[in-house]
């Protein structure tokens, strides 16, 4: 006897929208990569393939008219589901995250937690690269221990603080690069936001929205970290996925190291990473 149809897609997109809220959680965290969630939970090449199908042939369905061709085309069931649960673990995380990082104790236990889930991950990542021939091993080797040390270098760069206002037009360059290493396992974009030293004003805008403080400007703040992140995603995304498609095993090696080397930015060997404006500390009133 066949099952319910409807009841399997709402499970679906059920376990889509959890994956997502990991994703999400791990993206408001300094050191810790969505891109990791997606990669270990199987869905990081659906995600691109979704996300680079944001084309002229989606113009043109919408054009005529052609909706469910359109949502066909980009896998919208899947992304909305994704979204969703992405966005609500960003938000849920974002309040807590001036909890989780106001003492010593909770801190080191939360980002040994997640230190926990990469070491984890890194296995089941090495699990998926098969490389044949001789010379493909040698150029994964090569790959991988690259990507150790482009994630190694940014874990020990040193985090600016912003004492004042940012401009707009800055929020949204950094924001493009944020989204770019937010997708990449291992390499964390909000490690990035904090190195550029805008994090804490990113991270801050859920929570304001919730209290209601200062919605305009919040509100403003909003679009254009989502317009950074639609640029970012929309041009980032098919170099990846033509990654790979043409270098699979090469690119899962460069991802593998970009997650061993985010391993320094977390417990046992994580920095501070609050900053030294008030305003701005965890745990700030």
């Amino acid at each position: 006897m066949n099952s319910d149809p409807s009841k399997n897609s709402f499970a679906a997109d059920t376990l889509h929208a959890v994956k997502g809220f990991c994703m999400g959680v791990c993206d408001a965290v300094p050191g810790v990569s969505g891109g990791t969630v997606a990669l270990v939970a199987g869905i990081y090449d659906r995600l691109f393939t979704a996300i680079s199908h944001f084309d002229r042939k989606l113009l043109t369905f919408l054009v005529r008219r052609q909706f469910t061709r359109a949502a066909a085309h980009v896998d919208a069931r899947f992304l909305l589901a994704l979204v969703l649960g992405l966005g609500l673990g960003y938000v849920a995380m974002s309040v807590a995250i001036k909890v989780l990082m106001a003492s010593e104790t909770l801190r080191s236990l939360t980002l040994a937690s997640f230190s926990g889930m990469i070491l984890g991950s890194i296995w089941l990542v090495m699990k998926r690269i098969r490389p044949e021939p001789a010379d493909q091993r040698i150029q994964c080797l090569g790959w991988g221990l690259a990507g150790c040390a482009l994630s190694s270098l940014i874990a020990f760069q040193n985090s600016t603080t912003a004492s004042g206002e940012i401009s707009l037009l800055y929020l949204f360059c950094c924001t493009i690069i944020a989204i770019c290493a937010m997708i990449l396992p291992g390499i964390s974009g909000a490690m990035l936001l904090l190195i550029l030293g805008v994090y804490y004003h990113v991270v801050e805008i859920p929570r304001n929205l919730i209290h209601l403080e200062q919605v305009g400007d919040n509100l403003t703040r909003m679009a254009v970290v989502l317009a950074g992140c639609s640029v970012g995603l929309l041009t980032f995304s098919r170099l990846v996925k033509w990654l790979l498609k043409v270098y699979r095993e090469q690119t899962l090696s460069a991802m593998l190291g970009l997650m061993i080397g985010s391993l320094l930015i977390l417990w046992p060997f994580q920095h501070r990473i609050e900053p030294e404006v008030d305003h701005h500390k965890p745990g700030y009133e």
